[in-house]
């Protein structure tokens, strides 16, 4: 097996596993090496762990690859890291594995190849509440399927899948006090507005709805947040305040992974964007280089590559 590496400047080179020193920090990590490998000798070359990136998703030789209960291969050969407080966006038409990419990093899928590294650790394959407590935070695609409940409150949504934690949790009794603090701690600081403090999360607007699922994951400080669609059938206002949260997220230093179908919100918010076609990364863009000519123009090449390589 050889791997992958790269430094901050994003340069990579490839390894093997004996040359590699797992230095544990206690913070954000990525491999980087200290001196050029010789081609022919790549044996005792010391690396270790420095602070900067957030993922290492690099095994070279199991390719990342995942199949779905109908046999289709939904990403091929995937392979990213994100690093401490950057902004890395998902661009591509639907359906092209971005979805399958979520439920991957955040548990709700197996992988059948491929690792996912977080800090150190192989988080491949991991529980959802394993996941949850090592500070991945997401923001699913479709806020009422899979991040809230309609028929329950505000602050009992707001610890849903933290409902065990001792903080609101004892002897197998709710701690009300503890809950409504944290509600309302959160409808204060993200301005969620509503009639009834008490009423069901149905009678929300969906900017309102979308806050109170970004306020339950930032209330356990994350450190990497998966962002689905994150501005989707919200009104233009809750949009900009949620631009901005990402903003300011990211000056905090958390990682974030954003996926849209929005160029032009990749484009405000993204300091990276991975471009996707057919479960695979046709393309990289950073800074200024993210427009939609050019993600358009690395999806038409992706095709035209998938048509070569069919025959």
């Amino acid at each position: 097996i050889t791997y992958t590496i790269i430094n901050e400047s994003n340069e990579t080179r490839k390894v093997a596993p004996w040359e590699i020193s797992r230095v544990p920090n206690g913070g954000v990590v990525f491999f980087e090496a200290k001196e050029a490998v010789p081609a022919n000798n790549m044996k005792g070359i010391p690396f270790t762990f420095e602070e900067g990136a957030a993922w290492y998703v690099m095994d070279e030789d199991k390719e990342n690859r995942k199949i779905n209960a109908d046999g289709k291969r939904v990403l091929d050969g995937l392979s990213f890291n994100i690093r401490a407080g950057e902004v890395i966006g998902i661009a591509g038409v639907e359906g092209n594995g971005q979805s399958e990419l979520v439920k991957m990093i955040s548990g709700l899928m197996e992988s059948t190849e491929g690792e996912c590294w977080l800090m150190g650790e192989n988080v491949t394959n991991k529980w959802p509440n394993h996941l949850r407590k090592k500070g991945i935070g997401i923001i699913p695609e479709d806020r009422y399927a899979q991040g809230l409940c309609r028929d329950m409150s505000i602050g009992d949504n707001s610890i849903a899948g933290y409902h065990g934690d001792p903080e609101v949790c004892g002897k197998g009794l709710l701690k009300r006090k503890n809950i409504n603090a944290k509600r309302d701690k959160a409808v204060q600081e993200f301005d969620i507005r509503i009639s009834d403090i008490d009423g069901n999360v149905s009678s929300l607007s969906g900017g309102n709805a979308q806050k109170v699922v970004i306020a339950k994951w930032l209330a356990n400080n994350p450190d990497i947040l998966i962002l689905d669609e994150p501005t989707r059938g919200i009104d233009v206002g809750a949009k900009a305040e949620i631009e901005v949260l990402i903003q300011e997220l990211s000056d905090a230093g958390i990682s974030i992974l954003m996926i849209s179908s929005e160029i032009a919100e990749l484009q405000r918010n993204c300091d990276r964007v991975v471009v996707m076609r057919e479960g695979r990364a046709v393309g990289e863009l950073i800074d200024a280089d993210i427009t939609q000519d050019n993600i358009m123009a690395m999806i038409a090449k992706g095709s035209e590559s998938e048509v070569a390589k069919n025959g």
